[in-house]
């Protein structure tokens, strides 16, 4: 199946193309786009078992773009982009910004295993306890060096922030740029917020992931843009 799909978006050049993965079996779809460099469409009646969706970026990068990222959430499926000659999958999973607190389904640790499943890393998810005693226990630095993050003293767009009240580092943010981060707070909608004294003080400690590259943050910053359209 991968073969078809690749040997398929091959043939339509600078063209965005695409189709469907049914049961197991990638149907291309032909696109009804007006733009058919920057965009894809498609006519379809019958949605009934459809697995994912599957188009390619010729001319852009392997990343959702805003409106893929909403119309991904209309679907709730899988979506796919093929580029560079590889297929890039991407689960359906919320909008980053805007999520209601849900210790354990929706806090500051799903946001971040979601914002880098954007990016196309899949770090899982953790399993989750009751949240004080997972404070206590640290959690957080386990989780993070299990999954492959490593310290680091400077910090750059991309990097996970572990922020502490008292000693122990129990909150997780992602620095965004130099102005801001995306993170989840206990009670609160998730958010971007300034990246201001209060985040600075309470910094416990910063974290990179060996396979980060600086360009995924714009996964996200994609997403985020989503949230307005």
């Amino acid at each position: 199946m991968e073969k078809q799909i690749l040997e398929h978006c091959k043939k339509h050049g600078n063209e965005e193309a695409g189709g469907i993965i049914k049961a197991g079996f990638f149907t291309p779809l032909e696109n009804v786009a007006t733009d058919k460099k920057d965009f894809f469409e498609f006519e379809l009646d019958d949605w009934k078992g459809v697995e994912a969706i599957v188009h390619s970026h010729p001319d852009s990068n392997q990343f959702l773009s805003p409106m893929d990222r909403k119309m991904q959430i209309n679907t709730g499926l899988e979506w796919q982009i093929v580029h560079d000659d590889k297929i890039h999958k991407y689960p359906c999973v919320p909008l980053l910004r805007g999520r209601e607190f849900e210790y354990g389904k929706s806090d500051c640790g799903t946001l971040i295993e979601d914002a880098f499943s954007l990016m196309g890393i899949n770090l899982g998810r953790a399993r989750r306890g009751d949240m004080q005693k997972d404070a206590d226990a640290g959690i957080i630095i386990k989780r993070l060096k299990k999954v492959g993050f490593k310290q680091v003293k400077e910090i750059q767009s991309g990097d996970v922030i572990v922020t502490s009240s008292q000693e122990e580092g129990n909150h997780l943010a992602l620095f965004v740029d130099d102005t801001t981060v995306l993170h989840h707070a206990f009670n609160q909608l998730s958010r971007r917020i300034p990246y201001n004294y209060i985040i600075r003080k309470r910094t416990h400690s910063i974290w990179r992931h060996k396979n980060f590259k600086p360009e995924m943050i714009q996964a996200v910053l994609n997403d985020l843009e989503a949230s307005n359209l």
